[in-house]
């Protein structure tokens, strides 16, 4: 849950940049409510195989596939965001 009493400079999306459809959509709608409610701005960031590296660094990293399901979504969000810094040299 976001709160307005914080110090949110801005929020990253993972985005599927060569699909369409409902998700998208959907991610943009979201991403377009949390802009006007919290007047932050949002930014998108390809997530294209975000999925795959994370999975393919937790198995490096030695860990159980019951271990790569549950940390999957969290590394890949890992993933986007620091892709998003490095390409905005923040």
């Amino acid at each position: 849950m976001l709160s307005k009493n914080t110090d949110i400079e801005g929020l990253v999306f993972g985005l599927p940049q060569s699909k369409s459809g409902e998700a998208v959509l959907a991610i943009k709608q979201i991403a377009e409510n949390l802009k006007s409610e919290f007047l932050i701005p949002v930014y998108f960031q390809d997530e294209r195989l975000t999925s795959w590296e994370a999975r393919e660094n937790l198995k490096e990293a030695g860990c159980t596939p019951d271990q790569i399901k549950e940390k999957e979504d969290e590394t890949a969000a890992q993933i986007i965001l620091q892709s998003y810094l490095n390409e905005n040299g923040s």
